[in-house]
């Protein structure tokens, strides 16, 4: 494998996180009120994450120009594992709710690397439920269904 003078994995996946940051920021400060720090608008939140996510893009740009590295490969299971993870997500979690939507993101990306055996997987989507669980309905009453079965 050929060694480049400029690590371009960094500087691929920084620009990106640039320009996502960036849209997200620009689109936020267009679309919606930014309000005051002791009144907060609904803009503020996404426009300081956006501005955020390109402050670290360029960080994570620049330490890519400072080192060498290889030029990335582009593999098509992890991303299409992670892909379909977020997307078996957003139409289950509606109709079978939080805890089976979670349950079928988890078991779906971790098909991206075979490091983990089955109890690892199991342990891994029991956890982030019962951290979801904690955190969206104990914590902060988002009212939607932990658990719907439809049948």
């Amino acid at each position: 494998m050929r060694t480049y003078r400029h690590d371009y994995q960094n500087l691929i996946g920084g620009g990106l996180l640039v320009i996502f940051g960036g849209a997200l920021s620009i689109y936020s400060l267009k679309h919606y009120r930014l309000g005051q720090v002791n009144h907060m608008g609904p803009g503020m939140y996404p426009t300081y994450i956006g501005a955020l996510l390109a402050f670290l893009g360029l960080i994570i740009c620049i330490s890519g120009l400072a080192k060498g590295g290889t030029f990335p490969t582009l593999e098509l299971r992890p991303s299409a594992c992670c892909f379909g993870g977020i997307a078996a997500f957003t139409f289950l979690v509606g109709p079978f709710g939080l805890v089976p939507a979670i349950f079928a993101l988890t078991f779906i990306s971790v098909l991206s690397e075979k490091k983990l055996g089955l109890r690892g997987v199991l342990a891994l989507a029991v956890s982030l439920s019962l951290i979801s669980v904690l955190i969206f309905d104990v914590g902060l009453g988002v009212p939607m269904h932990i658990w719907n079965w439809p049948f």
